[in-house]
């Protein structure tokens, strides 16, 4: 799976918080040498815009905001430069926003246009303070400009790492799903199949009743397939503990479930489903097992799922793939995941997980 590196992750959001803290200390310098020595209307009018100016600046960070448009760039070419043609006395680094925003809303040459005209007018409005006045204030826009459009320019640098990240995790999610989704419903079948071969000889009326639960399996099996257009329906818990009773029996392995019938909640719901699925498939794919025990219990902490089954490889608790895929549903809502050889040839997973949303068990 294809991630953004580390430290680039960490340069973007440090440049986010530099961006905020240097619009911020702008708003507030520029607030401070309007009031300081005078409070004529004209320099209240100029400190009050830069309350909404600086908070047009700042919603180009917050996590839910899209860049900003047209219409808000031009509340902020007014707040910024209405003052300024009024009262003709030029801000200190002001205009920086304006010149920031252009970069951000417009494609690159209308945005360096106009981010460089609003550098020039930022000079020109210190041209009563003589040449080094000029200067300063197209260094300062230049580099406020820069430094708040940084974050921007960095988040668009890295779209095209983003765009292969999400399809990866996106492919990596289908997978595991699906793996979850057919591995029960085949495995199943393979049982079956195997079954009314043995029977086929001796007993072939009893080979046909499995032949007919294969079909009756395959026939879920393609509706399962089918329900991946429609995300992955996931039974409801009684459902697959019934699923996981029937595939178990069909195994010859004797089934005792232990169940607190009481309403699963989301997201713990989904989860023990597919763990049950998942588990009792292994138990028919990878031990010799003649019995096994499901039990899924409730407490003040969440819910406690055990599949304790007997003929267990020697290499069982090795984690394949369909361990790992437990393990990161459990995780993802703040569960834990364990799988363990008990005496003899007994294995056992458990599961806990918590009844909230993935807010991580309690006590």
């Amino acid at each position: 799976m294809a991630h953004l590196p580390p430290a680039f992750g960490s340069l973007r959001r440090s440049a986010a918080r530099a961006a905020v803290v240097v619009a911020c200390a702008l708003a507030v310098a520029e607030v401070i040498r309007l009031l300081l020595t005078d409070l004529s209307p004209h320099r209240v009018a100029m400190a009050a815009a830069v309350v909404p100016a600086t908070a047009l600046q700042l919603h180009r960070f917050t996590p839910s905001s899209a860049k900003p448009r047209f219409a808000a760039f031009g509340v902020l070419v007014v707040l910024v430069f209405a003052p300024v043609l009024s009262a003709r006395e030029p801000w200190i680094a002001l205009p920086g926003f304006v010149a920031a925003a252009a970069l951000g809303v417009f494609a690159v040459v209308p945005g360096l246009v106009i981010a460089t005209a609003t550098v020039v007018a930022s000079g020109a409005t210190h041209l009563g303070g003589g040449p080094n006045a000029v200067v300063s204030g197209v260094v300062a826009t230049t580099l406020a400009a820069l430094v708040l459009y940084g974050p921007t320019w960095l988040a668009t640098a890295a779209d095209p790492d983003s765009a292969r990240s999400a399809v990866a995790a996106e492919r990596r999610r289908v997978a595991r799903d699906l793996h979850d989704l057919l591995g029960s419903g085949l495995s199943a079948i393979t049982v079956q199949g195997e079954l009314a071969n043995r029977l086929l000889p001796e007993d072939p009326l009893r080979a046909k009743e499995c032949v007919t639960e294969v079909v009756d399996i395959a026939r879920h099996a393609l509706g399962d397939v089918r329900s991946l257009a429609l995300e992955f329906r996931t039974p409801s818990v009684p459902e697959v503990f019934a699923s996981a009773r029937a595939l178990l029996t069909a195994a010859q392995v004797a089934v005792r479930l232990d169940v607190d019938d009481r309403e699963v909640p989301e997201p713990a719901a989904t989860v023990v489903a597919k763990l049950v699925r998942e588990g009792v498939t292994n138990v028919v794919r990878h031990s010799r097992a003649t019995r096994c025990e499901i039990a899924l219990r409730r407490d003040g902490r969440g819910l406690e799922l055990d599949i304790v089954n007997d003929g267990a490889p020697a290499c069982a608790g090795m984690p394949g793939s369909g361990v790992r895929n437990m393990t990161e549903r459990v995780r993802e809502i703040g569960g834990v995941l364990t799988v363990e050889r008990l005496d003899g040839d007994l294995f056992r997973l458990r599961a806990r997980v918590p009844l909230g949303a993935s807010g991580g068990l309690t006590g």
